[in-house]
């Protein structure tokens, strides 16, 4: 009984630690929270202007979608934003949406039968209309309609206090994920957001911390060019060295004769 009376103290002991593990975790959670919610309102808030805005003004710029390197359709427009709040409804988490449409449908020719599932699973996957013929022996042609909806999702990470935003299909099929500090955001970040997603020239990866400033960009290839002239000086010395070595020895073998 004496084994069995540590066994189950044991079990107790690792069953209180666990609740208490769980307490701090939610505790910790509803802390980060508090931290990342006057942010995240203020962007959710931002974000839903915006589409307001943009379903009323219908912007003109033109766009590309690259479905497959040998497809890329050109002048679309985007249309249709619409803003979704997420289903808890408790502000963690949001979704912007739009359409990129075009006026002319693309055709294209797949030739073997692994390449014509991979394209017609994309185009499913992807919810694109498109018409699918048999276009000779073991080939199909796919009709596409240039229609492909964009999501950008914003959600509150708790444990360590960050926001997420994955974008979908933004200009090719596929998702990125960008993690943000919430203290990124701020009038600026909104801005250069909002260029992005129209397409604009903007600093929204830059301030996102996902590339290089310009300035310290300049400075690096500064840095890398200066050492390649380092590094070049010693070589063209050597050549130089070997071009007189040369010529001198066949002065030497003029000379003789």
């Amino acid at each position: 009984m004496a084994l069995l009376d540590d066994l189950k103290k044991q079990a107790q002991q690792k069953q209180s630690q666990g609740t208490l593990d769980s307490s701090k975790t939610l505790r910790g959670e509803e802390v980060n929270w508090h931290l990342i919610a006057p942010k995240l309102f203020t962007l959710r808030q931002y974000l839903k202007d915006l589409v307001e805005t943009l379903n009323s003004l219908e912007p003109d710029d033109d766009h590309i979608f690259t479905l497959t390197k040998d497809v890329t359709f050109r002048k679309l427009k985007k249309r249709n934003f619409k803003f979704n709040p997420d289903q808890q409804k408790d502000g963690r988490s949001f979704t912007v949406r739009y359409e990129l449409t075009g006026e002319h449908n693309q055709r294209l020719s797949v030739g073997n039968d692994v390449m014509i599932n991979k394209i017609r699973t994309l185009l499913k996957d992807l919810a694109t209309k498109f018409d699918e013929t048999n276009d000779g022996a073991n080939r199909s042609a796919f009709v596409i309609k240039p229609l492909f909806t964009t999501r950008i999702k914003c959600e509150a990470s708790l444990p360590d206090r960050m926001i997420n935003l994955t974008i979908e299909n933004f200009s090719a099929p596929g998702a990125q994920q960008i993690r943000i500090k919430p203290e990124t955001i701020n009038e600026e970040f909104m801005d250069e957001f909002a260029k992005f997603i129209l397409g604009h020239q903007n600093k929204f990866m830059e301030l996102a911390g996902y590339t290089m400033p310009e300035e310290l960009r300049r400075q690096l290839q500064e840095k890398l060019s200066q050492g390649k002239q380092a590094k070049a000086a010693p070589e063209e010395a050597a050549k130089a060295e070997t071009r007189l070595e040369s010529t001198a020895s066949r002065l030497k073998n003029i000379f003789k004769r």
